[in-house]
């Protein structure tokens, strides 16, 4: 009986992968950074994002930034400006972040249970700075919006936010 159980559950994994393979080859999207993959399903609570971290002297562990607290800000408020006017903002945040570039996240909102999700590693909301959610899931796709530093809600810095899906 288990043996019967296993095979169909392989049976259906496979056709949803195939399937899901299927669905997202066309749709690649590609920006300065590479290919962004697409989310393989929507699914309600779950947002993908790509973001630059502006962090200041002190701020972002294992990083030696040597930008003071108001250049840090100043720098955040011109790059949020540019990437509103339409600058590649793949290549913004390679040029710029002070986190991993590409700076790519999918993220799954409280009460979502991320581990069904078979995008590969999804964050919880409640993971990450609490600004950055707020933000993340305030936008709708293409938006850019910003977190602004605060020592408990974002304290690494400023982080400018595309939402890409």
């Amino acid at each position: 009986m288990n043996i019967r159980y296993a095979v169909l559950l392989g049976a259906i994994l496979c056709c949803l992968t195939t399937a899901c393979q299927t669905n997202t080859a066309s749709s690649a999207k590609t920006d300065a950074a590479g290919p962004v993959k697409p989310l393989s399903k929507s699914q309600a609570g779950v947002v993908k994002v790509q973001h630059i971290l502006i962090g200041f002297q002190g701020s972002v562990p294992r990083k030696d930034i040597k930008r003071t607290m108001a250049e840090s800000e100043a720098l955040a408020k011109e790059l949020l400006a540019k990437a509103k006017e339409g600058a590649d903002f793949g290549a913004m945040v390679s040029a710029h972040t002070d986190d991993s570039a590409p700076g790519i996240y999918v993220m799954s909102d409280n009460g979502v249970d991320a581990l069904l999700y078979p995008d590969g590693e999804v964050f919880k909301r409640s993971d990450m700075a609490k600004s950055f959610g707020d933000v993340a899931f305030q936008l709708n796709v293409g938006e850019i919006g910003m977190a602004d530093y605060n020592v408990l809600n974002s304290p690494f810095g400023w982080h400018i936010i595309k939402r890409l899906e």
